[in-house]
Parts: C-alpha cells; sequence; structure tokens
C-alpha cells in the first residue's frame, strides 16, 4: 500500500467508529446494551473497510500461500507441437512445472480458462484449450496472495503484447519458454463462394502460414467430400506472414451442401491441429436469382443489395444506369465486374426470379418499363406518378419531409418482420409519394413529422400469378446506415418482403433448420436456428462416425435459435424432430480441429511487473482477502447486531 493509503484508512477507520456511536447514542432510542451495538456495526464497518484495502498480513510458517513458488503452466493446444516421434513442448513443460514446484508450490494450469492442479494429476493430463489467456491467470495467482510467479510456455501467448507479458500490479511474472522449434504449416483460411451452380467450376483461395526452413516447399489439397480434386504446391511464407494461393476446381459432383476441405501438407510437420480447414458449399441448378436496376444515383441499392441476396439465398446482381446507355454494376466494396450492356440487362430481367426496379419514372426505357409489367416478383421504388402505376398503384406529387413510421402497424403479411422492435427508434423517411388509390394492401404507414393522418409506405398487391411490392417512400437506407434497431428494422422489412414475393416458396439454396453456421470453430457452442418453431420442444439427435453422442429434448426461444454446448471436432450428422405433426428435419456440419496458435509469434524470454505498483518489492506475507476469517467475522458481527437489536425492540 502506499503511504497515502496508509494516512486514508485510519482516518476512515476512526470515522466509521464514530458513524456507528453518533447513531446509537443521536438516532436510536436509549436501549441497554447499545454501546456493544455500535462496537459490533462499527467493527463490521471497519473490516469491510480493510477487505477493500486488502493489505497484506504476515506469512506463518509454511505458509505456502505467502512464500511458495506459484507455477503457470500453459495447458494449450499449441503445447502438443512437436517433432514426429519426438518430445512435445508439453512433456518439458510438465517437467520444468514440477521442478520448480517441488519445494511445497503450487501448479496452476491457464488457457481458455485457470484450474489448479497437483503433480500428479498432470501426469495423465493433456493440453485442450484453445487459447492461452495468461492475464486471468496471473490476477488469480495475485488474488491468492501470489507475488511472484513463473509461467510456463511455448511462448505463444494470446494476451502478451509486444513481447511483453502482460502486467498485473504487485506480482512480478518470468516466462520461462520450453521445447523445440517444430516446422510447421497449417491453413489460415479457405476461402470458398457460399453458392455455386451445378455443373459451373468455381476457384477457391487458399491462405497458408508456418515457420518452416527458407524455401521449404508443401503442397495444397483439396477434397470435395473423399474425392481429391486439387493438388498445388506451395511455399511456405516466412514466419508472421502468409501466401493466398488461388485454386481452380472443378465442377461440384452432386446438389445440396458439399463438404471442402483444405489441407496443407508438409513433410516433418510438428503439428496437426491448424493442417485443415473445412468449408461448406450449397451447389444448386443453374437460377437467373435476383436482379436490381438502378435508373438514378442513390444509397439505397447499395444497401438493399445484399440484404435481399442474404435473405433469399439468391445470386444477386446490380446495376446503375450512368450515362445514355451504360450500365455500371453495384458490388459489395470488394468485387469487381465489368458494366453490361442495354440487351444484356434485359436478357437478365427477362429470366429473374426477383426484378427490383429503382427510380423508375416517366423516363424509363421501354423495356424497362415492360419489365416493370411483366415481372412475376416485382419490388418496385418509382420516381413519380408515372413510374407509381407500373406497379399497380395511384400516388399524387412528391412530399418531402420528415415522415415517421407509425408505431402501429397495419395487420399484413410483413408485420410479424417488427416484433421486439422499437419503431419510434427508426430515422425518419426523407420523401412520400402519397397514394390516391390502392389496389393492394398497406404494410408500414408513416406521419410527416409523426402526426396528422398515415399514409402508405409500402404497398404489397398479389395478382394471379403475381406478386409486386411498391416502396412509396426514399431514404430507407437511413435505417441500414444506423446500428441496433433501425438496421434490425431495414433487415426485417425487406426479408419480409422477400418471403412474400415467394409466397411461401422453398428457395432452392435455402438450407434447412440446423445449425446457424455449417462450420463451427472448435470449443465453440452450437448456435441453431428453427424458423417458425419459437417457443417448441424439439428432439435433437447428432450422431458422428455411426455413433450417437448427444440425444435429448431442446427449447426453441422468441428468437427462433436454441444453443448447444461445444462438441468435439468432427463431421456430424443430426437429425431435428418437433412435436406431432411435424416434419423431422435432417443435416449435417462440421466441428474444425483448426487452432490458430502457432500463427502467433512466440513471446522471447521475458520479466514483467516492472512497471506494476509495487512490483516485486511488494510487502511479503499473504492478502487479507485470501484469508476466510474476516469474511466470516463480518457475517458473524452482522448477525450478532442484528439479534441484538430485536431483542432490545429496535427495528
Amino acid at each position: 500500500m502506499s503511504l497515502l493509503s496508509w494516512i486514508t484508512l485510519p482516518v476512515l477507520l476512526a470515522a466509521a467508529c464514530g458513524f456507528s456511536l453518533w447513531v446509537y447514542h443521536r438516532r436510536e432510542l436509549p436501549v441497554t446494551g447499545r454501546r456493544w451495538l455500535a462496537l459490533a456495526r462499527a467493527l463490521a464497518i471497519c473490516l469491510v473497510l480493510l477487505l477493500i484495502w486488502n493489505p497484506r498480513l504476515p506469512a506463518g510458517p509454511g505458509d505456502g500461500i505467502g512464500q511458495g513458488a506459484v507455477v503457470l503452466l500453459d495447458g494449450s493446444l499449441s503445447m502438443a507441437a512437436g517433432p514426429p516421434g519426438g518430445g512435445t513442448a508439453w512433456a518439458d513443460a510438465v517437467r520444468e512445472a514440477r521442478r520448480l514446484a517441488s519445494g511445497g508450490g503450487r501448479i496452476m494450469v491457464f488457457g481458455d480458462a485457470v484450474a489448479g492442479s497437483t503433480a500428479d494429476e498432470l501426469e495423465g493430463r493433456a493440453p485442450a484449450a484453445t487459447s492461452s489467456r495468461l492475464l486471468p491467470a496471473l490476477r488469480a495467482a495475485v488474488e491468492s496472495g501470489a507475488r511472484a510467479v513463473t509461467v510456463v510456455s511455448d511462448g505463444r501467448l494470446t494476451d502478451a503484447d509486444f513481447g511483453r507479458l502482460p502486467v498485473v500490479p504487485g506480482l512480478r511474472a518470468r516466462l520461462q519458454v520450453v521445447g523445440a522449434t517444430v516446422a510447421n504449416a497449417g491453413v489460415a483460411d479457405f476461402a470458398v463462394p457460399a453458392r455455386a451452380e451445378q455443373g459451373t467450376p468455381f476457384v477457391a483461395e487458399v491462405t497458408v502460414f508456418g515457420e518452416a526452413a527458407p524455401g521449404a516447399a508443401a503442397r495444397i489439397e483439396v477434397h470435395e467430400e473423399d474425392r481429391l480434386v486439387a493438388s498445388v504446391p506451395v511455399e511456405i511464407p516466412p514466419p508472421g506472414q502468409v501466401v493466398r494461393t488461388p485454386v481452380d476446381l472443378p465442377a461440384p459432383a452432386a446438389e445440396g451442401l458439399v463438404r471442402y476441405a483444405a489441407t496443407v501438407v508438409l513433410e516433418e510437420d510438428g503439428f496437426a491441429d491448424d493442417d485443415r480447414r473445412v468449408r461448406h458449399v450449397r451447389v444448386a441448378p443453374p437460377q437467373a436469382g435476383l436482379v436490381l436496376l438502378s435508373l438514378r444515383p442513390d444509397w439505397e441499392p447499395r444497401h438493399l443489395l445484399p440484404v435481399l441476396e442474404d435473405v433469399t439465398g439468391l445470386p444477386a446482381r446490380g446495376y446503375l444506369r450512368a450515362t445514355g446507355s451504360r450500365y455500371l454494376p453495384i458490388g459489395r466494396g470488394g468485387e469487381v465486374a465489368d458494366e453490361v450492356t442495354e440487351g444484356e440487362l434485359r436478357a437478365m430481367l427477362a429470366a429473374a426470379d426477383i426484378v427490383v426496379l429503382h427510380g423508375v419514372g416517366a423516363t424509363a426505357p421501354d423495356w424497362v418499363r415492360d419489365a416493370a409489367r411483366n415481372a412475376r416478383r416485382l419490388l418496385m421504388f418509382p420516381a413519380d406518378r408515372a413510374g407509381a402505376s407500373l406497379g399497380g398503384v395511384a400516388v399524387a406529387g412528391q412530399v418531402e419531409g420528415e415522415w415517421y413510421v407509425a408505431a402501429d402497424l397495419p395487420a399484413s403479411p410483413v408485420a410479424g418482420q417488427f416484433a421486439d422492435l422499437d419503431l419510434g427508434a427508426l430515422p425518419p423517411l426523407t420523401a412520400l409519394h402519397p397514394a390516391t388509390a390502392l389496389s393492394g394492401a398497406t404494410a408500414l404507414q408513416v406521419h410527416l413529422g409523426g402526426r396528422g393522418t398515415g399514409e402508405a409506405a409500402l404497398v404489397l398487391i398479389a395478382g394471379e400469378g403475381r406478386r409486386v411490392g411498391v416502396g412509396l417512400a426514399e431514404g430507407y437506407w437511413r435505417w441500414a446506415a444506423r446500428e441496433g434497431t433501425p438496421r434490425r428494422a431495414y433487415r426485417s422489412l425487406w426479408a419480409g418482403v422477400a418471403n412474400w414475393l415467394f409466397a411461401g416458396e422453398r428457395l432452392v439454396t435455402a438450407g434447412p433448420p440446423g445449425p446457424a453456421e455449417p462450420v463451427i470453430g472448435r470449443g465453440s457452442p452450437v448456435r441453431w436456428q428453427a424458423p417458425g418453431m419459437a417457443g417448441q420442444e424439439l428432439g435433437l439427435r447428432l450422431v458422428r462416425g455411426g455413433e450417437a453422442v448427444f440425444e435429448s429434448t431442446v427449447a426453441v426461444d422468441s428468437t427462433e435459435t436454441f444453443t448447444t454446448a461445444p462438441l468435439d471436432p468432427g463431421a456430424y450428422d443430426f437429425v431435428m424432430s418437433p412435436g406431432p405433426g411435424g416434419e423431422e428435419t435432417s443435416g449435417r456440419f462440421d466441428v474444425e480441429r483448426y487452432t490458430g496458435e502457432l500463427r502467433l509469434p512466440p513471446v522471447g524470454d521475458a520479466v514483467s511487473g516492472d512497471a506494476a505498483e509495487g512490483g516485486a518489492r511488494a510487502a511479503a506475507g499473504r492478502p487479507l482477502r485470501t484469508h476466510p476469517a474476516p469474511f466470516i467475522l463480518v457475517l458473524a458481527v452482522l448477525c450478532g447486531e442484528w439479534i441484538g437489536r430485536r431483542r432490545r425492540g429496535l427495528r
């Protein structure tokens, strides 16, 4: 404790005693024994203050907490690295930890969490943590009374900063690196498209890292299910760097969810848990997908296109008319595409599953107007009366201003999408084409300035063999530009409209209920989605290698999701069984073995704590909080005061 702390503490202790005496002599009835009651309260307050200050008490003989060695042993997966047929860093670390703790010290194993261990318990233990988080272990050590610790690790620490160990005030930590340098190559990332058309080849990208001799050669192997479909050479980059290699893959041999695995093969590889990455690609017959055409510059298409692509699962293409007959692509930022001709765009609109037209008005080309009249599924944002009439809505002239969404949603197919959303948090829309005659259902209403009569902002029109959504307002993109409720509302609105356009038809690219992600990281819980099953109980069965590893009943929450515990790495099949009358769903997913610990540069031998308050010069002994007696005494004194007050008639 600092000099100021030593001055402040006696003042507060005296104030606590004075406060207790004043309460019982000035604010309470003059009962017998009140001095003892005041003393009990003062003692309780003083003990709490001492626990807050946490001074060290002299350690008695044989008290290992204040005096014995504390060893923090790295129990992460990277400790299992070692040359083929040779020793591992874990074996060296266990021997060193036993030696350091042989004089009565303690061993604490850290990784994802911290746990105490004896030297004998380490015999049958293996490293299993997916990270090496040292800071929580250092905090646990100092809370237990340690003044100095030795960290035994391979040096690949998740929370080491610029080659230094994390600093904890009052604790001196020394890092002892064990294990020899091993040759290793790993797959940092395996990028594949989420969807692929049957019969069409595609390109994947494999990112490789490693530590090997300069110029060491390896090869990348890609398997489609159990079939080897590509093998390309790769040179292992220097430590701390990666190399990205494009890999041409043949057309998938099957439809549905296809598993692809990329493996880097290096002779004498010393760590197998980062050699392979798994991805799933949904393979479907060729689809025209979704085509968006914007006839005027605006932020709406930029935000709308990726949302519609995500919620429909369809391949989506967007184009903006620049000048004359030039049509430029709208992408997700990193995508590069060439401009298209008017004829190509006309063919795309004619074959599209969903047509989205933005900024359509009286000056629109005839072929665009024909696309608006003939599309089976159309989402339109008109620019004027002529554009709105193409969608089947008569409107007045545009009215600019702040149009706020009405809190009371009209009954419509998309109303359920706004459940649990605060509509008052949505930014106002910037303009509206007020409808003078409606031929469909109003899905969204707005008020100018938040007052007055509600006006239709979104109209859904269903005819025989045709569905049209007409957005009469402008500025929806302002919702997407703000995080939280506005962005959720934007996605929910257009997801509902897209679902309505398909009238409940299941898209061939849409997956069944199951894991939210087809590939789950090692050690991560499995998050499941069950659309339309909120509040229901489902039977869930998981099978790996032909054996059932999980079978239970799970409850789906209000967000139509539920979570199960982390699973061991491997390929799993699942069966979800709803209640009577429900349709059983099955599928598969993978839990990756991958861990990226060997991507972390090793921390060299180092000592930390010099900059920490007290550091290695902290007072010897055991911190007060590590003794159970003060906590027991506080409870006893408080209970005694309470009993004494009741027996003397005080409340």
